[in-house]
């Protein structure tokens, strides 16, 4: 008797389940659908799955393959109606004993049922609706069609469907032309078909080839000698090169902003649920065509930016400050060739250290969060090492000695900014930035991680990282997908939750010290007048050992440049480098990551107003001496500066600055030097005047001479003159007086007259 009532309310459960199944048509059950992209206005830019999918009929189907599919998937195909009982039991008890579980319960006509639905929801309902489903195409369509619909339905990985499509693109052949191993391997991909892809995952594609090629054997398909025969041919053999079958899967795709595309589709396919190349999609996205071209020109040709090398790479995300929705992607550099479709993405796909760009997350931000410092907290810029003994230097290899944690992070310090990760605790530090969407093996993270030293970051996540000061410290998780409208007519949200990830003040007081790196720190180039934005450098260093195996010299080489920056309305997040790390930037070539964002930045906001930040009611703004540690109000005359404190922790008391004492010793030590150099000139200049002193007198001492000689010969003139007229005067000139005047003219004749030097 309870059988029986089990048995009603058994058929009465399934009868309640199945009464509202869908229809399943021959449009659903022979054809896939393109999914198509619409933009921020509504407009189709994209569509998903237009090539034309290589389908084969039964006849031409390799009986090999059958055998292979029947033995693996439905061993008793050709004589259920639909459902397998049987199966359905044996594979209940395999799951409930750890048997060997080669197959599941559902039949091949199940499968195809669940291929045209697309439905993935693992519930008693929906495996009723497929029981009931199947039995009713199994009284329309005959076993060969099933067949049929199936091999050219089931989904191979790659962005591939079909088996006839999978053997091209997996091996470059018809199905006919492939052997018995390959035809194995393409029969066991669409058990899971990404974990199963034998150029991603050969040893799971190996091991599911051979259980179908078992269950053949078992099922009599296949000798053992056979077997054991197509196992131990190599799972590789006769598969394509990894660049066919890239050039394979982007010829899946119909778009002119690709850069884009590809975070659409890892977006719906993170969602699990949904195939965009064949579920007949309607995605809603938050892309800016304007936007989006301006930023493909700008990565891409050298008619915005003119730059030193073709080569050179960037990427770059531009976002909605308020809701994470991007709005444009860049990529590229200027070999980038237009016609490559879904490649790979240096937006959203690199893995590389931040630099400095990191120090607003990893550092300041937890800094204020959990130990409430204000942007006047001053720290000790001297030489240091890291916990471990390892030597840390600033960019310049100089130390400024004690300064706000203001300067430390506009001006780009290392040793501040390592400190405060350690005051903070690294653990925490980790913990705070994982709430920003990064994540990291702690086992392998040291106190480095406080300048950027970490490779697994790239511009989308950074873009979300600052996107949250930007957002007054609630995260959007950057996207681009909106909503996802169904072929049935079903709207699943896509707009991730909003979360606070900070306090408002923390977001705050981090972007107004970030606005200086704009205005007196290391980004004044990104600068954009009349914009209020914030925004920080970063690049990273070459190791000793890079250094020697790429043959690199100078110490301001560098593979990465970036930057970050935001304002109330867009945040941007950009990369520059070269694809081979061993090729490095120069200091000139540095500057372009700032260049890309002030460029797209302008020319985004230039067609909106753009609003200052608030400044939160629990952060205060005070007068205070300058670099006073504890911070002091600012006394009358003092030199001071404006810093921001949390409600509650500003100062009471006011006092000078040391910075005062620092100019008065500078002067008196200005003033002092002055002197010495005055008394050192003297000394230098006393022995020269000394020697022309003595010079002039010397001169001066034979100008008298002269003088006094002129002096005497004028008179013993007279004298002559004189006594030449008395003894003319004479009758009889005296003899003494002609010896007289012999004697004064022999005098005047050998007087000689003095030189003048």
């Amino acid at each position: 008797m309870a059988t029986i009532v089990a048995l009603i309310a058994g058929f009465a459960l399934f009868k309640h389940y199945t009464s509202d199944a869908p229809k399943i048509t021959d449009d659903l059950l022979a054809d896939t659908l393109s999914s198509k992209i619409y933009d921020s206005d509504g407009k189709v830019f994209a569509e998903l799955g237009t090539e034309k999918r290589e389908h084969i009929s039964l006849k031409d189907t390799p009986k090999e393959l059958t055998d292979a599919l029947i033995s693996v998937e439905d061993v008793r195909f050709y004589d259920h109606h639909g459902v397998d009982p049987i199966r359905i039991v044996g594979a209940a008890v395999a799951n409930l004993t750890g048997g060997f579980g080669s197959q599941g319960g559902s039949t091949l006509t199940q499968q195809v049922i669940k291929l045209s639905l697309n439905n993935t929801d693992a519930t008693i309902k929906r495996k009723a609706q497929e029981a009931y489903l199947a039995m009713e195409i199994e009284k329309k369509y005959s076993k060969a069609d099933i067949l049929e619909i199936y091999i050219n339905k089931v989904y191979m990985g790659d962005s591939i469907y079909g088996m006839a499509t999978g053997a091209d693109h997996f091996y470059g052949k018809p199905l006919s032309e492939l052997t018995v191993p390959q035809m194995a391997l393409l029969v066991g991909i669409p058990n899971s078909p990404n974990e199963l892809n034998p150029f991603d995952h050969p040893e799971d594609a190996k091991t599911r080839r051979d259980t179908v090629l078992e269950r053949m054997y078992h099922n009599e398909k296949i000798t053992a000698a056979q077997l054991a025969e197509y196992k131990a041919v190599p799972i590789n053999k006769g598969l394509v090169s990894e660049k066919r079958r890239i050039a394979s899967m982007n010829s899946q795709t119909d778009s002119k902003y690709n850069n884009y595309v590809t975070q659409v589709i890892k977006e719906v396919q993170a969602n699990g649920k949904y195939d965009v190349y064949t579920d007949g999609l309607k995605i809603y996205t938050s892309l800016d065509t304007s936007a989006q071209k301006y930023a493909d020109k700008l990565a891409t040709t050298n008619d915005i930016i003119t730059y030193s090398d073709d080569r050179l790479t960037t990427g770059f995300v531009f976002m909605d400050s308020s809701n994470g929705q991007i709005l444009a992607i860049g990529s590229g550099n200027r070999n980038s060739k237009q016609d490559v479709k879904l490649g790979f993405n240096f937006a959203t796909d690199i893995n590389r250290q931040p630099g400095s760009t990191f120090k607003p997350l990893a550092d300041y931000a937890p800094a204020i969060e959990y130990l409430n410092w204000s942007t006047a907290h001053i720290i000790d810029d001297s030489k240091y090492e890291y916990s471990s003994g390892d030597e840390i230097n600033n960019w310049d290899r100089q130390y400024q000695g004690e300064i706000s944690i203001r300067q430390a992070l506009y001006d780009s310090r290392n040793i501040p900014a390592l400190k405060t990760l350690q005051a903070v605790g690294l653990e925490r530090s980790l913990t705070f930035m994982e709430k920003m969407g990064f994540s990291f093996d702690r086992d392998k993270l040291g106190e480095s991680i406080s300048i950027g030293a970490y490779d697994k970051v790239n511009p989308l996540l950074l873009t979300g990282g600052y996107g949250a000061l930007a957002n007054n410290g609630v995260y959007n998780t950057p996207h681009t997908v909106n909503k996802i409208e169904t072929r049935q007519g079903d709207t699943i949200n896509m707009e991730p939750e909003s979360e606070r990830v900070m306090e408002a003040h923390t977001a705050y007081m981090v972007t107004d010290m970030l606005k200086d790196t704009l205005t007196k720190g290391t980004g004044t180039s990104a600068a954009i007048y009349g914009l209020p934005a914030a925004g920080k450098t970063g690049t990273t260093n070459y190791t000793d050992q890079e250094m020697t195996d790429y043959g690199i010299s100078s110490s301001e080489s560098v593979p990465d440049s970036w930057f970050a920056g935001y304002t109330t309305r867009y945040t941007m997040g950009v990369w520059t480098g070269y694809e081979e790390k061993k090729v490095y930037l120069s200091k000139y070539e540095q500057n372009y990551a700032k260049l890309i964002y002030r460029e797209m930045m302008s020319y985004m906001s230039s067609k909106v107003s753009t609003n200052d930040f608030v400044q939160p009611n629990d952060v205060v703004s005070r007068s205070i001496a300058a670099k006073s540690n504890p911070p002091l109000l600012a006394a009358k005359g003092t030199t001071a500066v404006t810093e921001l404190f949390i409600d509650g922790t500003q100062p009471t008391s006011y006092g000078v600055s040391p910075v005062d004492a620092e100019k008065r010793k500078a002067a008196a030590k200005k003033k002092a030097e002055a002197a010495k150099q005055k008394r050192k000139k003297k000394l230098l200049v006393l022995p020269l005047q000394r020697k022309r002193k003595n010079k002039l007198q010397v001169q001066r001492h034979q100008v008298q001479a002269v003088q006094a000689h002129q002096h005497r010969a004028v008179r013993l003139a007279l004298r002559l003159h004189h006594l030449q007229v008395v003894n003319q005067s004479r009758k009889k000139p005296s003899k003494f007086l002609n010896r007289l005047l012999i004697k004064i003219k022999k005098t005047i004749i050998n007087n000689k007259r003095p030189v003048i030097s």
